[in-house]
């Protein structure tokens, strides 16, 4: 037991184990056999739930021998011993010790002085036997049956079997819970990079943003004016800027040394403000 105290995990394993031995105390604790039926009862819907159940047979079999160790009932008894053994059901052995227990309750009412259950050493106790001082069981001294020892050696292996499926779960769990683990460290190590790929990346657009808008603010020297002022000093729209190697500096939005349509003999077309090559001086400074 102590074995057992020492491998099983929780109160609850524990707790299983010794509700055959705390049936075997029911019989002297209850004030009488329907109330000694619920208590088995009761323990045995506990250890169900449990999964370590106590079939109806061991319950008939601890209930047989508690009522015989208290010396109760034993009228009830005799003929309950002649019944055949497939007769000998939890649900007969319910009916039948009633019964007995009810015809005991109304002898009491025709003689108070009876005892208070089962009638037997009225005068030194009023349930279980004398030798106990009201315990019942095994408790006095007689060895347990052949049937009974093997059932609680059954409750023994199904409580082995579950320490060990419990171990084999825990064993499942405690490996995923570590393969969960190193798949999370990878995880992190893996947005790590991310990020710093990221902060990398956002610092490269925003250097080639800064020179996109750089470019932008340099002239191109290829590139004329955009802009056509009519204004009353300037009635032809002449661009800013402008040139024309054979006209000067008074040209429209399209005229320009390259595109001019009327030119003078030795027409240069790369002629511009920065460089007339000696091209033609027309209204230059109109735009000063």
């Amino acid at each position: 037991m102590e074995h057992l105290r020492s491998r099983c995990r929780g109160l609850t394993n524990i707790e299983l184990i010794d509700i055959p031995n705390e049936m075997r105390t029911f019989y002297a604790d209850a004030e009488g056999i329907p109330q000694y039926i619920n208590l088995m009862e009761a323990a045995q819907r506990k250890a169900a739930r449990g999964n370590l159940p106590v079939t109806d047979q061991t319950m008939v079999a601890i209930a047989s021998k508690s009522v015989l160790a208290a010396s109760d009932f034993d009228t009830a008894t005799e003929k309950w011993d002649e019944l055949p053994d497939s007769a000998k059901t939890w649900a007969a052995w319910k009916a039948h010790y009633n019964a007995a227990h009810d015809a005991h309750e109304r002898k009491l009412l025709a003689a108070p002085d009876a005892s208070q259950f089962g009638g037997a050493n009225a005068a030194t106790h009023q349930r279980g036997n004398q030798s106990t001082g009201g315990r019942v069981g095994f408790s006095n001294g007689a060895p347990p049956s052949g049937d009974f020892m093997n059932q609680f050696d059954g409750y023994m292996d199904n409580l082995a079997n579950a320490a060990t499926n419990e171990k084999a779960v825990l064993e499942r769990l405690s490996k995923s819970i570590a393969d969960l683990t190193e798949a999370n460290s990878k995880l992190v190590s893996s947005n790590i990079d991310l990020a710093d790929t990221n902060a990398k990346l956002t610092s490269d657009l925003r250097k080639l943003r800064e020179q996109l808008n750089a470019a932008n603010k340099r002239p191109s020297p290829n590139r004329r004016p955009d802009f056509v002022t009519h204004t009353r000093n300037n009635p032809n729209g002449w661009i800013i800027g402008a040139y024309c190697f054979s006209h000067g500096f008074g040209c429209t939005k399209d005229h320009d040394s390259k595109s001019c349509r009327r030119r003078v003999d030795n027409h240069q077309e790369t002629a511009t403000r920065a460089n007339t090559m000696n091209g033609s001086n027309e209204n230059k400074g109109w735009d000063d």
